[in-house]
């Protein structure tokens, strides 16, 4: 499948503003107090911010912004009302008081000092062992089930390569955090009545921490497990892992035969350092999927890291068996067969399967020479080293074994030629990476079919192909040039350049990937999803101005998107509209 994307589009930036305190001029004309069901949704994005690193001065500029909808005595009222309705049997899932919790010790004063209270309260409530959880893994590992499920009905702002695919009517979780079962059957319990005069939301704050009924359908569980696995995938994506284990450990706990939970899970603990429990989650992931090769790759990772050679092996054995034109499988079991096990005879034959596979990747051609160089076969090492410099003439480990090389074959002047060249490297003199067509020059005998008329559209379609399967193991720069050897002759040239663009961006390019997407949007101008695309990377270049001019045009095509307002909030705030931002965060809170 096509892979993750777009894990960062969903991402739920929930500092709506950061001035000290709202304009003087904003304070004139008064502002109807948050509801009870504003003061949830607006505080459970503040313990977002908390997850995501918020310090004490992010909290106090929070409430400065609301302050003209809510003082001190407002927020406090509405947590003495949420008190009371946990007190009267509603559950506050295990991460969610941990987050209470957390939010009471980054700040001070009454708000934190009641929060600290409730979540306190809520963890020494909390069951010793969750009865909702299917996973077989030590419940220490494990956080408490939760009963949040979702039911946003918002307007998705898909991936590009999902265009095709999503209606404009898909429905997705976009709460701070997954909360809301209102369309799953879930019924209120424990409320205390005390519901303040003038709620005018027609799904009260009593449902939103409702549980899940047991009845409810097997979808519903899906669904609310899947709102923790994108929650979860913005916290990777922000390098926060522990948020992110968090978030994938309520999924789990929602849904222990979901196999993106348990993957995901075993991702962020890979990150964490806690390779031994990664094992356990990616094998749980295969007992569920057994065919999925990604998982079997993984699993291997994690054997490798803990220096368990011949088990690494035998996942990506696995991941080979499934697909085996995985050339990242191929790379990983010979570094585990050379470099692990000492068999470099083997690991020569890995290589080379690789290099069969992905002929432009210099590092596959650096790491077969190192094989041979391990047998001390130089003149074929010689010869890969060369190979890698064709396509990175910059490659300095190249250069600097091929050096090593030439003097253990006592050629002499081309060794001192060679260090000539890091020399050159080492003070700046870099040259430049040739293009495809030149470095497939170099190598003839490898494409000498590629020119042929009549191949040349199924060529780039191969080409394509590749480049996406090198773009979900993360090869970007392979990735790019498979692409750029597929643009001119592919039949549908619009859906590379959004693929070269996504390329791009994870280089760092981010000029170059608007370029891309301008162009696909010349002949889709009504492509809600890539002008969100386009618009979150201007923020990323803090081009306000034209990211402000994109998301109007998102929320034209996409009204009632609830992220699109949000970041449209956000992008005005910085360009000091603040009337338009509050404008704009009002609207994101409204329910069509």
């Amino acid at each position: 499948m096509l892979g993750r994307f777009m894990q960062w589009l969903t991402e739920r930036i929930r500092g709506l503003f950061i001035s000290p305190k709202p304009p003087s001029n904003l304070l004139v004309r008064p502002t109807p107090p948050l509801t009870d069901a504003e003061c949830e949704a607006f505080f459970f994005q503040l313990l977002d911010g908390v997850s995501m690193g918020w310090g004490s001065g992010d909290i106090q500029r929070f409430f400065a912004a609301l302050a003209d909808r809510a003082d001190e005595g407002r927020w406090i009222s509405w947590l003495k009302h949420l008190d009371v309705r946990l007190e009267t049997g509603e559950v506050l899932p295990m991460p969610i008081a941990q987050q209470f919790v957390r939010f009471g010790e980054v700040t001070s004063g009454p708000i934190a000092q009641r929060a600290l209270d409730i979540g306190t309260n809520a963890i020494a409530r909390a069951p010793k062992t969750s009865k909702a959880s299917p996973s077989p893994i030590d419940p220490s590992e494990t956080a408490i089930a939760t009963s949040r499920t979702v039911s946003e009905p918002a307007t998705a702002i898909a991936s590009p390569q999902e265009t095709e695919a999503v209606d404009a009517a898909t429905t997705t979780p976009t709460l701070p955090t997954p909360i809301d079962n209102s369309e799953a059957g879930g019924e209120d319990s424990g409320d205390s009545g005390e519901t303040q005069t003038g709620e005018t939301h027609a799904t009260s704050n009593e449902q939103t921490l409702t549980s899940l009924p047991d009845e409810a359908a097997p979808n519903a569980t899906a669904q609310a497990a899947e709102a923790w696995i994108e929650r979860g995938q913005t916290q990777a994506d922000r390098q926060k892992f522990a948020s992110a284990l968090l978030a994938f450990d309520c999924a789990v706990a929602i849904d222990g035969n979901s196999r993106d939970a348990w993957m995901y899970r075993g991702d962020a603990l890979a990150e964490l350092k806690r390779t031994k429990e990664a094992v356990k989650a990616y094998e749980q992931a295969i007992q569920i999927d057994p065919k999925a090769s990604t998982l079997w790759s993984r699993l291997g990772d994690v054997q490798y890291e803990l220096k368990r050679y011949a088990l690494a092996i035998q996942s990506w054995k696995q991941t080979l068996a499934i697909n085996e034109r995985d050339s990242q499988a191929w790379a990983n079991q010979g570094i585990a067969q050379g470099l692990g096990l000492g068999n470099w005879a083997e690991a020569i034959v890995c290589w080379e399967k690789a290099v069969e596979i992905e002929p432009e990747n210099p590092d596959l051609w650096f790491r077969l020479g190192v094989g041979h160089g391990a047998l001390e076969q130089w003149e074929l090492a010689i010869a890969q080293w060369d190979q890698a410099l064709v396509y990175d003439p910059n490659f300095k480990d190249a250069l600097v074994n091929k050096g090593v090389a030439l003097q253990k074959l006592g050629r002499t002047e081309e060794a001192e030629a060679v260090n000539a060249r890091i020399q050159d490297l080492e003070a700046g003199l870099v040259l430049p990476i040739p293009s495809v067509t030149d470095a497939a020059a170099a190598e003839p005998d490898l494409h000498d079919d590629l020119a042929t008329e009549t191949h040349v559209v199924e060529d780039a379609i191969d080409f394509f192909e590749k480049g996406i399967e090198q773009y979900e193991q993360q090869n970007f720069q392979a990735a790019q040039r498979f692409f750029q050897r597929a643009i001119e002759h592919h039949p549908d040239p619009t859906l590379v350049l959004r693929y070269q663009g996504l390329t791009w961006k994870e280089l760092g390019q981010r000029q170059d990937a608007i370029a891309c997407w301008d162009k696909v949007l010349v002949v889709e101008p009504e492509n809600a999803e890539l002008m969100a695309l386009k618009a979150l990377t201007l923020q990323e270049l803090e081009d306000w101005e034209a990211a402000n001019a994109a998301w109007d045009r998102v929320v034209e095509l996409l009204p009632d998107n609830h992220d699109a307002w949000i970041q449209k909030g956000i992008t005005l705030q910085k360009l000091g509209r603040y009337e338009e931002a509050i404008a704009a965060n009002n609207r994101a809170m409204e329910r069509p």
